[in-house]
Order: C-alpha cells, then structure tokens, then sequence
C-alpha cells in the first residue's frame, strides 16, 4: 500500500489510513469489471452487498436468486476479491517493520532479561492480555539488537499465514544481507519451493550471513533475531497451513534467537521457547508518565480506569 499512501497528505495518520485502504478497495472493485463475465458478477454482488445499502430481499429480487445461492455467490465474490487485493497490495514484497517506539516505561528490566536471553542465543515469548505492551516491548528489543539483523514479521489471517508468504518474506530479508540461496530457488520455482528444500536453503542462508563481514571490515557475530507477532492466530492443532509454519519456526529456533509474541503462551501453537515473559499492566506512576509524554495527561482516577 506504500505508493498509495504517498498519493495524499497526512497518509499516516489512522483516518487518512483507511480512506486510503478505502480508495485501494474501490479500485480493486471496480477493476473487476474487467475480468471478465465472472469477475463482473462478482463486482456486482459486492457492491449490491456493501456499497447500495439495499435490504437482503432486493438484493435478492435484483440478482433473481434464492439466498442460500446468494450466499455462495458472495463468498465466491469475496474470494476473487482476496485474491485482487493481495496481488494489488503485494504484502509481502516489502519488507515490514516493527512500529517505532514513541513513549517507552516500565519495562526497562523486563527489556533487559529479554536481550540476556537473545543474546546468549535462547527463544523467549512474550504472553499477555490485548493492549498490554507485547508489540511495543517486541519493538524496543529489535531497536537494542539493530534492525538490519533482526527480521520482523506479524501474522495476519487470510493475508500473510501461509508458508510461501512467510518463506518469501524470510528470502526477501536474506537477500537484503547479501544471502539470496532461497529467493533464487523461489523464483526458479515461481513461488512452488519444496518446504524441505526450503528449510535446507534457510540454513544456508544463514550460515553465509553468521560469517558476513560488514562495510567497516569487521565480521558481524552478532546472529539474526526472528520475531514473530501475532502468534496467537497460529491454529497449527487445527490448520495443515499452519502446522507447516510452526515447523519451519521450529527449524528457525534451533538456528537463531527467536522472539515471539502473543495473548497465549506459544506452547499449545506446538512452539516451544526457552522462556515466557508475561506481561502485566504498567505501575500506576508509569501509566500517569506515559500519558503525559504522549501529550493526553490524565488524573490518577483515570489512571486507574484504563488500568
């Protein structure tokens, strides 16, 4: 979405956001008119269904349909879509980052133990309710290790949860190292890598990155650090797609520091870490701090309420 983001004014900000996305979505529909008999049905029944504010039963009336066949066509209508939107947006060929850290408090000995652990070369998850600080903790711990060694990586249902999205992210940030064994398989394959073949590769990769010697002339020892978000969409006891990669964060843990964050502990997610932080909500004067830094300062009493 980067180009079009730079389309308008203040594209940063959350509103300006989604109007873009907004823009980015109508376009997308619209183009489906082009795709033919089937892609102009499908534009039709998304904008009957979304955008014409018309009730079930003229929607109905107008496509000459029963609902059950309404259903399927919507689902049929928002597949195309999906898959216009993911090709359009192409998620996973930029590489993505960690949010920048504006206001950070609190956590300074957490922080601390964590990077302990990074660095002596074990795995850690870091656990804890919706909004408590996991990713902005996350992103603080790849500031202190460096970004050009720390890989980012947040997992998105429908966008990015599938192993060739994930293997050709990992291939991206390889070859902006100077490691390119897996994105030349990749793109000899179009995409079709063997998972075993792309595990091998990985190694290899990192393996030529762990002796790399930087602009200064110095080897750069310093490993790679694999962080993952958004762990917890991960449903490897229920989803084949999401077994494959939990495996391939398997392969990674036993190659390099792994980070990985989420509500739930990585365990049931058949991931395993050396060691789990669970984090809680910030100390009261911590809290009170932060909000004042951010500009919005807020009375004790408040404090305690978002507490």
């Amino acid at each position: 979405m980067g180009k079009h983001l730079h389309r308008f004014q203040d594209a940063w900000s959350p509103v300006q956001r989604g109007k873009v996305l907004r823009q980015l979505m109508i376009e997308i529909l619209e183009s489906l008119g082009t795709e033919g008999n089937e892609g102009q049905y499908a534009r039709q029944v998304l904008k009957l269904s979304y955008v014409s504010g018309d009730n079930q039963y003229d929607i109905l009336a107008r496509l000459h349909i029963g609902r059950s066949t309404y259903y399927r066509h919507l689902a049929d209508a928002i597949s195309l879509f999906e898959h216009h939107f993911i090709g359009h947006a192409q998620p996973s060929v930029r590489l993505e980052y960690p949010p920048s850290v504006v206001c950070f408090v609190g956590r300074d000995r957490v922080v601390q133990s964590c990077l302990n652990d990074l660095y002596a070369g074990r795995s850690i998850a870091l656990t804890g309710a919706a909004g408590v600080g996991k990713t902005l903790t996350a992103s603080v711990l790849v500031r202190e290790w460096t970004q050009n060694r720390a890989f980012w990586y947040s997992f998105v249902v429908g966008l990015n949860d599938r192993i060739e999205n994930l293997l050709f992210a990992l291939s991206h940030f390889f070859h902006s190292l100077g490691a390119s064994n897996l994105l030349t398989q990749i793109v000899a394959d179009r995409g079709a890598t063997n998972t075993d073949l792309a595990i091998s590769l990985l190694r290899a990769d990192l393996h030529l990155l762990s002796g790399k010697v930087t602009s200064d002339g110095n080897s750069d020892c310093r490993p790679i650090l694999f962080c993952f978000d958004e762990i917890d969409v991960l449903r490897s006891d229920e989803n084949d797609a999401h077994m494959l990669i939990a495996t391939l964060l398997k392969h990674l843990k036993a190659e390099a520091p792994l980070l990985i964050a989420g509500q739930i502990v990585a365990r049931p997610y058949a991931i395993d870490v050396d060691r789990e932080y669970r984090l809680t909500g910030l100390p009261l004067d911590d809290l009170i701090y932060m909000a004042d830094a951010l500009g919005t300062p807020v009375s004790a009493e408040q404090a305690i309420r978002w507490n």
